[in-house]
């Protein structure tokens, strides 16, 4: 691509345009990197989520790069200026894990008596969010999909320290844990464990699970034989991947949760 030519001194007359965002699973915006090779991109922002609710406390957004004490709002969501030291980050894929720090000073006051009640956080899951200052929502170009892959860590522990000025974490990376297997699920070949719906006589209609259901919603219905029936109240799936194809159709995508592809080898 040509670019304008500038004179020594000279601003650049505007930015060269951005490449058409696509979103695809498991990538994030081009306009990143779009971004990086601009002629004037803005500044990087981090922004954090420290989320302990998984341990009975509560999600703090935070950011040590507001404007004039000012909070930063990205994709909707608040975080709230909070001076703070990041150190250690970084990504390694040989040895020993890094375990990165991270200091809070004003949110001390903040946070204290959760770090007080809930052994020092530990098992709180932090979250670093990187994007360009133009990406917030009142950026030049508001974009809450334009980030870096976001980084998550687990607070190992709280460091020594004088907690009515500033707290100290040591963070591990989330796979950085004893006991810890890849894949954190059982494979099963002959089982999908999506929650299938039940009849409810009461009310004479279908109940889907609310968390886990299996996105099946048709009218046809087969006993856990894989027999057709007529009453609802026999509809159960058999769980196994003939089942799925025998409600969603034979040639149809599934989303069956088994792995039928799956073979023991001797090794």
């Amino acid at each position: 691509m040509d670019l304008p030519l500038v004179e020594p001194g000279q601003a650049p007359a505007q930015r060269p345009l951005r490449r058409h965002r696509q979103l695809r699973a498991g990538l994030y915006a081009v306009s990143i990197d779009a971004e990086k090779q601009s002629l004037a991109p803005s500044g990087v922002v981090t922004l954090w989520e420290l989320d302990a609710t998984a341990i009975g406390g509560s999600l703090f957004r935070f950011t040590a790069q507001s404007e004039s004490d000012a909070s930063l709002v990205f994709g909707g969501v608040t975080y709230v200026p909070v001076p703070c030291r990041a150190s250690g980050f970084g990504r390694t894929a040989r040895g020993q894990q890094r375990r990165p720090r991270i200091e809070l000073q004003d949110a001390a006051k903040l946070i204290l008596a959760e770090v007080r009640a809930l052994d020092g956080l530990r098992g709180a899951k932090l979250t670093r969010i990187r994007t360009f200052r133009d990406h917030l929502d009142d950026g030049d170009d508001p974009d809450p999909t334009a980030v870096w892959p976001p980084e998550v860590y687990l607070i190992n522990r709280r460091v020594s320290g004088d907690a009515r000025t500033s707290l100290t974490f040591e963070l591990a990376n989330s796979l950085d844990q004893a006991g810890v297997m890849i894949p954190a699920g059982t494979a099963m070949k002959g089982f999908c464990n999506f929650i299938y719906r039940r009849y409810d006589a009461g009310s004479e209609a279908f109940v889907v699970d609310a968390h886990d259901p299996c996105p099946f919603t048709g009218a046809a219905m087969f006993d856990a034989e894989g027999e057709a029936v007529t009453d609802p109240a026999d509809d159960v799936c058999g769980k196994r991947l003939t089942d799925c194809k025998l409600r969603f159709g034979q040639t149809a995508a599934l989303p069956y949760r088994g792995f039928p592809g799956l073979r023991r080898f001797d090794i």
